[in-house]
């Protein structure tokens, strides 16, 4: 009786077997990838339209008026007091949709709670402090939300906002940046515009009032600026605006729509952005009047 014994496979052939899935994977990994980044953007740019519904319900509710970047009655906003009315943006429209994830961008991997909640706002109101200072969201405060005083920025009137559909309401931002250009810390609850201020813009340090001029486009960042008792600068190219979609931002506009753009170059047009200056006031999409 012959017996017949099964063959079992040569080296050869299960290096070829392991080359072939090698090269499978090499093929369908960045596949997978791109439609994982693809569902992440759509639910970023979902995200970014409730929060400028919220926005824009809130606007209704406060006689046509922007949000302020953030509400103190303590001077210089040093102290985060949640029992005197001490607010930021986020903290102000987030009851309009009752959910704090939509303040964060999918594909930035530290916009997480043990990230964003730092020591000491572990507990109360302080949470949603931090995860009001650490949204995804940058609020384009120096057009729409000018400080007026050293505690406190006023919302300008939506009647005056020129070419809302044009003009840059919230846009995808990041806390810090690494030695390699990685976003870390989360996000950061407003941007810079890439362009000079105008010159009746002020900003306070330590209780002197600055008042901007021709050529001081950077005060603010030198000086803690808007944000008075932060004395680190924590921009990325002509802001803390970040592409967290593979070169791509997702923006809010005033008029209420959202649309992913190239970043920055959608974002500096008509602007020099090496000396910061408006060539072009027909396409530059943060603000201004005509």
């Amino acid at each position: 009786m012959t017996v017949m014994r099964s063959r079992g496979f040569t080296l050869i052939e299960l290096l070829v077997v392991i080359a072939i899935i090698a090269i499978l994977a090499a093929i369908l990994f960045p596949v997978f990838a791109q439609a994982r980044e693809n569902a992440r953007k759509t639910t970023c740019v979902s995200n970014f339209n409730q929060v400028v519904k919220a926005v824009l319900m809130y606007v209704q509710d406060y006689d046509e008026t922007m949000p302020p970047l953030m509400t103190s009655p303590a001077a210089f906003f040093v102290t985060y007091d949640p029992n005197q009315g001490d607010r930021v943006w986020p903290q102000l429209v987030e009851s309009y949709v009752k959910n704090w994830q939509v303040f964060r961008c999918p594909s930035d991997p530290n916009a997480t709670d043990s990230v964003l909640i730092e020591d000491w706002c572990r507990s109360g109101n302080d949470v949603t402090y931090c995860f009001g200072i650490k949204t995804n969201l940058g609020y384009n405060h120096l057009y729409l939300s000018p400080m007026n005083d050293q505690a406190k920025s006023i919302g300008i009137s939506l009647a005056g906002v020129y070419r809302p559909a044009g003009t840059v309401m919230l846009v995808d931002s990041v806390w810090d940046t690494s030695a390699a250009g990685e976003g870390i810390g989360g996000g950061n609850w407003f941007v810079e515009a890439p362009s000079y201020v105008g010159s009746s813009a002020r900003y306070w340090f330590g209780g002197w009032a600055i008042n901007a001029q021709p050529g001081s486009q950077d005060y603010w960042r030198k000086y803690g600026g808007t944000w008075p008792w932060h004395n680190r600068q924590r921009l990325v190219q002509s802001g803390p605006q970040f592409p967290h979609h593979s070169g791509i931002a997702t923006v809010a506009w005033v008029d209420g729509h959202v649309k992913a753009v190239r970043h920055p170059y959608d974002l500096i047009k008509g602007v020099n952005p090496a000396t910061y200056a408006i060539t072009n006031p027909d396409e530059y999409v943060w603000g201004g009047q005509p």
